[in-house]
């Protein structure tokens, strides 16, 4: 077969159709990895973000238990020393208002 015959433009065209499927299935195999690394992105950032929230809202719980932990005096001041033990609740108060 001679290549300007008639049956070698047949092959050089077969291969020609085949080589532009081959380059056709790539192209569309290139593609869709692309959409597929832009929907993984998406889905990192968003699993990003969801962890984000998380996070802000156990450090909101936590904080919430501290303050609902957090003992507060009825009055201000600092307890220094005990210089005396007493017997009663009545004795204690006393010393402290100092009504003795």
């Amino acid at each position: 077969m001679a290549a300007g015959s008639p049956a070698g433009a047949r092959g050089t065209d077969r291969a020609a159709a085949q080589a532009y499927e081959a380059a056709r299935t790539a192209d569309k195999a290139v593609r869709a990895v692309q959409r597929g690394v832009r929907n993984l992105n998406s889905a990192v950032d968003a699993l990003a973000s969801a962890q984000q929230i998380q996070a802000r809202q156990a450090y909101e719980l936590a904080k919430a238990t501290v303050d609902a932990l957090t003992l507060r005096a009825p009055i201000g001041g600092v307890v220094r020393a005990v210089l005396h033990e007493c017997r009663s609740m009545d004795e204690a108060t006393d010393r402290v208002f100092g009504e003795r």
